[in-house]
């Protein structure tokens, strides 16, 4: 919790940042904007407080490891503001040593759609040297796009997006950054805002419904990836971003931010 006065204050400073990089946009040229941000998922896409049964029994219905309802998958998501270039971008899954065994790599990237990619690490945990290689992914991505369009990657002041090494790659591609104020991506980052809840929802139910299909109720890492396949598939792909830049005053001028931003900055006009 902020001062209402300080979240204005970050709020304005990004809304500047972003009006003063769209007047730089080239002649010619739209600006792309894009957003990045990860979100953990867990081996185990359960509930944490079991399930109901309407009589008493000693009878174990699953018996869950505790390490798989500890273990956790990274997953790198990119959401811009243009459906035909959202197909192309990178959506990379992290995952440990441990988690991942080397032998089972090669089959998971196998059934794996061409923009997500799969690394195996000695943690599942991003810093800012995968970040920066995350980035000249999102060049490469976007290089038949470049012509037309000048991206812009918005990503919140978490340490790991901080470093030398991403704002380095940044430079060397030409991407341009732009930081989503510390404390405020709850308001203002679209993954946070628009997509993530709405992504766990479906891949939770996608998770129990290969759950169901199996033999003893075990869950794999391959499945689990095929279940967040079809999560990016039916909701970072299918649905439109552009609205949720607008709304959360990422936009030229802020004519379009959403009325809740409006009250949470304690503003009554346009940013």
């Amino acid at each position: 919790e902020i001062p209402v006065e300080t979240m204005r204050a970050k709020a304005f400073a990004a809304c500047q940042w972003l009006n003063h990089l769209q007047a730089r946009v080239p002649a010619g040229k739209t600006l792309l904007r894009v957003n990045l941000d990860e979100t953990p998922i867990c081996l185990f896409q359960g509930h944490g407080s079991g399930n109901i049964f309407l009589a008493k029994s000693t009878t174990t219905a699953q018996n869950v490891p505790r390490w798989t309802r500890r273990a956790y998958l990274t997953h790198v998501a990119f959401v811009c503001d243009n459906p035909e270039i959202q197909f192309v971008l990178p959506q990379v899954i992290i995952a440990n040593e441990r988690t991942l065994p080397a032998s089972q790599l090669a089959t998971v990237r196998a059934l794996c759609a061409p923009n997500v990619r799969v690394l195996r690490a000695k943690s599942a945990w991003v810093n800012e040297h995968i970040i920066g290689q995350l980035i000249r992914w999102l060049a490469a991505a976007l290089r038949p796009y470049v012509p037309a369009f000048q991206p812009l990657l918005l990503f919140d002041a978490a340490p790991q997006h901080l470093g030398p090494a991403v704002w380095r790659a940044c430079s060397a591609v030409r991407i341009w950054p732009i930081l989503v104020p510390a404390k405020l991506t709850w308001l203002l980052q679209v993954l946070d805002t628009h997509v993530f809840a709405a992504y766990k929802v479906f891949l939770q139910k996608a998770y129990q419904e290969t759950r169901v299909c199996t033999d003893n109720g075990h869950v794999g890492v391959a499945e689990l990836l095929a279940s967040v396949q079809a999560a990016i598939k039916t909701i970072i792909e299918a649905r439109h971003w552009t609205g949720a830049f607008d709304q959360n005053g990422f936009s030229a001028g802020q004519a379009s931010v959403s009325n809740r931003v409006l009250q949470e900055l304690n503003v009554v006009a346009p940013v």
